[in-house]
């Protein structure tokens, strides 16, 4: 649902429903769109616990209320009058680096992202949160995390993002990005080759594709979509069972150094390590963070590893060695109940199950 101001103020709408509200702010060339978190952000929560009718309230309708509390309409628009002044204060660029903020991590990939200097970035976050008067980010294991004013404003840009994704129809001619983790061989051997597939599909969205052994936060929006290994426990997510991966003890054809490669030490809970135990005597050989780096040392003749049978396959110097040491891991699709609905990660998330299943060799 999307509204058309002529005067391009802010609108405020408050509706009606248990606990909680849903608010409106100024798109790009005045168009008004709305998202269950509210626009503005700061002060949302100060609204979040009363009722009224269906309406729109504009800045000024708040400013008003704000003088002359006259009756309980008036005097919940007061309440108000600190979301509608913050919302006024930001705009879609303030909106749009606090969002690229959250999903990058670090003022660095961010800078990288928009093609301008580190300093650029740090200089307009400190206006922006001079401007709103409150820190929007905090620090953890050297990356930005949102704080809780964070997190309203970054809410208020994916609303945002959602409104002008409905104006174009299915959202890809809006050039959408949609950003999508998991382990690096995956990208490389599963999704990359696939992706002429999805151009043709869906021109207008653009997908990111991030090689990571850590999972990413999709609470702190350090991806839209996230391909796991194991199905997510906690938290907002909605996750699908796209595959299995089939792991194997893979060796060079014509030998190799005996022994053992493995990932890194606090992986060796993980399954395809477990199935060694017995195989082997004493530590690895090495410790390599990656299935690529796996192969490759394989490939060059130290030792043997467990590699997913797809990846075997498609190595002429590799095979299997002894078949009674197996292990098979689930592949989860995830992605975060808030942005299920948007139609460029629809569509990507509807994509990538049907890539990776089919190219796990499993039913989609």
């Amino acid at each position: 649902m999307q509204r058309q101001r002529a005067d391009g103020v802010f609108a405020l709408r408050v509706d009606q429903h248990d606990g909680g509200f849903a608010g409106a702010g100024m798109l790009p060339g005045g168009r008004a769109g709305h998202g269950a978190q509210g626009f503005g952000g700061i002060g949302h929560a100060a609204i979040s616990s009363y009722k009224t009718s269906n309406r729109w309230y504009t800045r000024s309708d708040c400013l008003g209320a704000q003088h002359s509390p006259a009756n309980s309409q008036s005097k919940h628009l007061a309440i108000a009058v600190q979301t509608c002044e913050n919302a006024g204060m930001l705009s879609w660029d303030d909106h749009h680096l606090v969002l690229l903020l959250a999903q990058r991590g670090t003022l660095a990939a961010a800078a990288r992202h928009l093609g301008v200097n580190e300093t650029t970035i740090a200089r307009r976050l400190a206006a922006l949160e001079a401007s709103v008067g409150a820190t929007l980010f905090r620090r953890a294991d050297r990356k930005l995390v949102p704080n809780a004013s964070g997190r309203a404003i970054v809410a208020a840009a994916e609303a945002m993002e959602r409104a002008l994704e409905a104006v174009s129809g299915s959202g890809e001619a809006s050039g959408a990005t949609v950003r999508v983790s998991a382990v690096l061989a995956v990208i490389e051997r599963l999704i990359a080759p696939a992706l002429p597939d999805f151009a043709a599909r869906h021109p207008g969205i653009v997908l990111e594709l991030v090689g990571s052994n850590d999972v990413a936060s999709l609470a702190r929006r350090e991806a839209d979509i996230s391909i796991r290994l194991a199905r997510p426990e906690r938290g907002k997510l909605v996750a699908r069972r796209i595959g299995m991966i089939q792991f194997r003890l893979a060796g060079r054809l014509d030998g190799g150094a005996p022994g053992y490669l493995a990932y890194d030490r606090d992986l060796d809970g993980l399954p395809e390590i477990r199935a060694l135990a017995g195989r082997f005597d004493g530590p690895p050989l090495a410790r390599i963070g990656t299935l690529t780096g796996l192969r490759a040392a394989v490939e060059a003749g130290l030792g043997a590893a467990m590699l997913p049978d797809w990846m075997i396959r498609a190595a002429p110097l590799l095979h299997v060695i002894d078949e009674t040491v197996r292990a098979e891991r689930p592949v989860w699709l995830v992605v975060h109940e808030d942005l299920k609905d948007r139609p460029s990660v629809r569509a990507a998330f509807d994509w990538l199950g049907e890539t990776v299943a089919n190219a796990c060799g499993q039913a989609a």
